[in-house]
Parts: C-alpha cells; structure tokens; sequence
C-alpha cells in the first residue's frame, strides 16, 4: 500500500501550533476550534468541512460530534474534548445567527463569502492547518493538515495506547492501514 511520506510534529510543535493561533479574532477563534478539532479528534478537512452544528450532541456526559465517512453515507461519532468543545461554543458563540441545526459548524470569514453562511471547502479548512503551522514557524512542503492527524496517531503509540484504539481514533476500517502507519512510524519514515 503506498502511503506519502510526511513529517510529524511532537507534542511540543504541536502546543506552539496551537498557541501560535491569535484566538481573539472570530477567525482565530474558529481556526483554533478546525485545529484542536483535527488533533484531538483525528479529522480530516473533509469531515470538518461537512460538519453541521446539528451534528454536536451529547453521548452521556460528554459531547460527540457525528461525522460522515468519505462517501457521505456513514456515519461515526467522535468524542470532543471539553476544552475543543468550549472554544467550539466561544466560537458560535461569537458568530452568531445559528438557528438551524443544518447550519455548518464552520463558515468562511473572508469579504467575498461573508454572510453566505455556508461550508467552508475541504481546501479553505485545509488553508486554516497549513496557515497555522506556518505561523508557528513549520513551513515545510510535508507539513500539511494531514499531518496533525498522523502526529496524533504517533504520539497515541508513544504513549502505548493500543493499535485498535488508534485505529479507532483515526477511523482506519482495516487495522492493517494502523498498522501500516505505526510500522512506518517505527522505521523513522514519518521524521518529527
């Protein structure tokens, strides 16, 4: 199976990376909530890109977000963190207008798309990452969106989580795609 080689980031790049993000903007407040929402959720741009405000609920005492796979046809629920939560609803909050619960989780803040209140492109979320990772001093062509999600896998296997938990995480349907990742990951083809 041919996988691109990537860069990772450790968990320290990745703080900076987050800390990088200027959250006082309602545009840094929704990139901040696109980039934890990738690292700590493992989604791609296209499942952020597709995500309705709709599709946050709460799975006991914790909030998921209900995701569609890349065919649009299933569906998978994954667990927000309470402090991506929290700067998901700082981020509604700000934005304002969201009275429907087909109304996209995030739009585009720029001039030309304002007021229009639709998705944002699978490309424009993958700017958001790309954009942030600059900012924190990573630009590097192998550092892409992507890239936040295969960091996460590798630091989930450097802590010991279990290869189906991260399977899990990263909504592999065969573990042997997990597998392929960790053993790259082991053979120092995927380079912090």
């Amino acid at each position: 199976e041919r996988m691109p080689n990537r860069k990772t980031l450790t968990a320290v790049e990745l703080r900076s990376v987050l800390t990088g993000i200027n959250r006082e903007t309602l545009q840094g407040m929704r990139d901040y909530a696109i980039v934890t929402l990738m690292l700590t959720a493992g989604l791609s741009p296209l499942e952020i890109s597709q995500a309705n405000v709709g599709d946050i609920g709460k799975n006991e005492s914790e909030y998921v977000l209900s995701v569609r796979s890349s065919d649009g046809q299933k569906r998978d629920t994954v667990k927000i963190q309470p402090h991506v939560m929290e700067a998901i609803s700082k981020y509604l909050k700000t934005r304002g207008d969201i009275k429907k619960p087909d109304a996209p989780l995030f739009i585009s803040v720029s001039d030309r798309n304002r007021g229009k209140n639709e998705h944002m492109s699978v490309g424009s979320v993958s700017r958001v990452a790309k954009n942030a990772l600059r900012s924190a001093g990573f630009d590097d062509a192998q550092l892409s969106a992507k890239s936040l999600k295969v960091s996460a896998m590798k630091l989930a296997l450097q802590r010991g989580e279990r290869l189906e938990d991260v399977q899990r995480f990263a909504r592999h349907r065969q573990i042997r795609t997990t597998f392929l990742y960790e053993r790259r990951m082991s053979e120092g083809i995927y380079q912090s």
